[in-house]
């Protein structure tokens, strides 16, 4: 993993530790350039009022990095339940972290939803073809992040019912 990566990944913190009905948090691993959007996503979770457990890391290569640690862990019940991916980074894309997936058949099943600005219809089948669940316009505001999130959260905690271990493997 890349200096600037493995600085900025951060300790993953959960934006309430359980569901009043005693629901484990979601686990989603964010891969974005902007700290910024980030903390927009992290806050909006915690307005929703929905426990999210998130793993923030700012770089395509270091997106893949943690992705092969994961492929090395012995369990998965500590794999994010969801991947946030930003296409537009500098380097590397996401384009990049999706050709990774795509080709390792342990990923299959992991759910990856593309937040992108991005309006350009090619960007958008490429990410289809690789293997994203779903591509979304990136919230431009707080107000419409937080029911995105509640939305997230119902959708994703569903079709994740699994034993919580509450870490992600470093």
């Amino acid at each position: 993993m890349d200096q600037t990566a493995r600085a900025l990944e951060q300790t993953p913190e959960a934006s309430a530790l359980l569901h009043p009905d005693g629901s484990r948090p979601l686990l989603i691993l964010h891969v974005d350039d902007d700290p910024k959007d980030h903390a927009v996503f992290k806050a909006a979770g915690s307005e929703a009022k929905v426990p999210i457990l998130w793993h923030f890391i700012n770089s395509a290569q270091g997106a893949i990095s943690y992705l092969q640690r994961l492929l090395k862990a012995t369990s998965t019940a500590s794999w994010p339940d969801l991947v946030l991916l930003d296409i537009a980074m500098p380097r590397e894309t996401g384009l990049k972290v999706l050709e990774y997936t795509c080709t390792k058949p342990e990923f299959q099943k992991l759910p990856i939803v593309v937040f992108s600005g991005s309006k350009d219809p090619k960007v958008t089948a490429r990410a289809g073809l690789l293997g994203a669940k779903s591509v979304i316009a990136k919230p431009s505001s707080f107000e419409e992040a937080v029911p995105l999130f509640q939305s997230i959260y119902q959708l994703f905690s569903i079709s994740t019912q699994r034993p919580c271990s509450g870490t992600f493997p470093v």
